[in-house]
């Protein structure tokens, strides 16, 4: 059943028992009544329609939380937000509101994109993480697959910002699914 063909059957149910046969004479004399019952079919229907909300893996670890824990949802969310300093008010409750979304209509995991970076003016050589607190970085020649593994040459938005590959004179190449 779609979501509009149940918002008509529960309309249909509640004047059925309240043996309502003209919706325009009832809905002038118990306006606020049926209104009040329309809207929360409605919402109920909206809730019905909702897409999972596509969350990161650290948010999906915080919503994780939520559910093993007895904490108050709400507050732990805005928390979370309020943690992002360098943020705007207005991003951070966007973030706030996509999040509680999450927690009432469910989630999914986004996959994070992901680059490997070519040396500048080389053809086969890549960069490569060798050790990420200290970000260094070594150039290696040849196949991606070799002597590192994948996760040593893949760098995330954040990587590339952290380790200065962010600028224009890098050739980066996104990591597709079929690449991995």
């Amino acid at each position: 059943m779609k979501p509009n063909e149940v918002k008509d059957t529960i309309v249909k149910a509640f004047m059925d028992f309240y043996e309502i046969d003209d919706v325009d004479q009832t809905t002038k004399k118990y306006h606020d009544s049926v209104m009040t019952f329309v809207n929360q079919v409605e919402a109920a229907v909206d809730a019905l329609e909702q897409e999972p909300v596509e969350v990161s893996d650290e948010e999906a670890e915080m919503l994780n939380d939520l559910e093993q824990e007895e904490w108050l949802p709400a507050r732990a969310i805005t928390n979370f937000c309020d943690g992002r300093d360098g943020d705007s008010l207005n991003i951070r409750v966007q973030m706030e509101v996509r999040l509680m979304k999450a927690y009432i209509y469910g989630y999914t995991i986004r996959k994070e994109q992901q680059w490997y970076v070519r040396v500048p003016k080389t053809v086969n050589d890549w960069y490569v993480k060798i050790d990420e607190d200290e970000k260094t970085l070594m150039t290696n020649p040849g196949d991606i697959d070799k002597p590192y593994t994948k996760n040593h040459y893949t760098f995330t938005l954040a990587d590339l910002h952290n380790y200065g590959l962010d600028g224009d004179q890098f050739e980066k190449v996104e990591v597709t699914d079929n690449a991995e």
